[in-house]
């Protein structure tokens, strides 16, 4: 007890001496609300008795006393149910889940009794409740896609060993990787110009990165450094599918084509029309009046000085300017200089969809109209409209088309 009461105080904490003792690991101990016990020359890591007993208490309190709809009271225990799984699914939790799932079904039957006096039991269980296998699932009467999740079914995380010999608390390299990787994860600091110059969507296949997504951090080109314009934010289960590419002397690829989208001379994160371009992602109208003066207003800077004299600083990419202003004017190319050379403000509105639907240099005016291209609308089959379908097909296909929504954020 000296021993860990010294190691513990270098590290700024003290124990509380009537919450801790030495225990005998065979015989087992409780410890925040997980069981520890070897057996076997295996550890085994269970929840509690006294945490299992709050489970049903709060359960219990809940779906008993619980007075609005039922469709919010099961969304009410789903909430409560995926706080207990994401708790305890890295312990030997099977039967603990098994038992929870048991626990709620009879809670909910008592419930709907309570509530139907004059009814059988076998009425309410085939009125309220649809079976699945062994079990049965309380379910919306009206809809049953709405249903109470089952916990034995769901996976349990099996973790690897801890390495004996370290220590993170004294590991300075590992605690710099942790924070490293929670402010990539957080999107703090200098990854923020990252996440706003991909406007939060993976580099490798497109598609949003969600909150609950793990993401990464690569190089764009390989071997050339790791700064802010190299760099681009993926899912991490896309980093799977890069790393096929690397061959199998371990010498990187070249990931350019798989990032093409990415490789811009001028990244936006530094260009000086950023905030235009953030200004007609957030915009949801199809219209947008704008004067030369708003649009500064917008950027917190002054245009530059070709805005005003020239339709193709509006219309054309700047490689294509010089070209179009010496045939206008009268310039010679040793005089000429442009204020942004690298940088393209039309970028700013057609990366968001919108084109110039007319431009009034006498009057510093522009109109913007949303352009709605590749898209169409869907038809269901007859196959899914036209007939009532079983409700495990039901439930599947309302569980896909809800992960698809929330996928593509629409």
């Amino acid at each position: 007890m000296q021993i860990v009461t010294e190691f513990m105080a270098e590290r700024g904490a003290v124990l509380n001496p009537k919450k801790s003792k030495i225990a005998v690991i065979t015989e087992g101990f409780d410890f925040l609300g997980r069981h520890y016990r070897r057996k076997n020359n295996v550890l085994e890591i269970s929840a509690s008795t006294s945490k299992i007993v709050e489970i049903e208490q709060t359960l219990k309190s809940l779906i008993q006393d619980y007075k609005r709809t039922t469709r919010n009271l099961i969304e009410k225990v789903n909430y409560e149910l995926t706080k207990i799984y994401r708790n305890h699914r890295a312990e030997d939790s099977y039967m603990l889940f098994r038992h929870i799932d048991a626990f709620v079904t009879g809670l909910f039957l008592e419930r709907m009794c309570a509530k139907r006096p004059k009814w059988h039991q076998e009425t309410i269980r085939a009125h309220f409740f649809v079976r699945d296998g062994d079990r049965y699932i309380f379910v919306l009467p009206k809809d049953r896609t709405v249903r109470i999740i089952q916990l034995a079914p769901l996976p349990i995380k099996k973790h690897t060993p801890c390495k004996k010999d370290f220590n993170p608390f004294l590991d300075k390299e590992y605690y710099a990787a942790l924070q490293y990787q929670r402010e990539i994860q957080k999107t703090n600091g200098n990854f923020k110009s990252i996440w706003d110059r991909q406007d939060g969507r993976c580099a490798y296949c497109g598609q949003p990165m969600l909150p609950d997504q793990d993401v990464e951090i690569i190089e764009k080109l390989l071997g050339q450094g790791h700064r802010i314009r190299n760099l681009a934010y993926i899912h991490k289960k896309c980093s799977y599918d890069t790393s096929k590419n690397w061959d199998v002397l371990g010498v990187p690829v070249d990931l350019a084509e798989l990032l093409e989208d990415m490789l811009d001379d001028a990244p936006d994160a530094e260009s000086p029309y950023l905030e235009l371009r953030r200004f007609f992602h957030r915009n949801k109208r199809t219209t947008i009046h704008l004067t030369f003066a708003e649009i500064e207003e917008i950027l917190g800077d002054k245009l530059p000085w070709e805005a005003y004299f020239f339709e193709s600083f509006w219309f054309d990419a700047t490689s294509d300017i010089m070209s179009l202003l010496w045939k206008k004017e009268d310039f010679q190319a040793k005089f000429f200089c442009l204020t942004y050379p690298h940088y393209d403000i039309s970028q700013s509105w057609r990366s968001q969809g919108y084109e110039i639907k007319s431009l009034h240099m006498e009057t510093d005016r522009v109109v913007f109209r949303k352009e709605v291209r590749d898209t169409e609308y869907i038809t269901l089959p007859k196959a899914l409209t036209s007939q009532p379908l079983p409700e495990h097909i039901a439930y599947e296909f309302h569980k896909l088309v809800t992960d698809f929504i929330q996928r593509y954020g629409l």
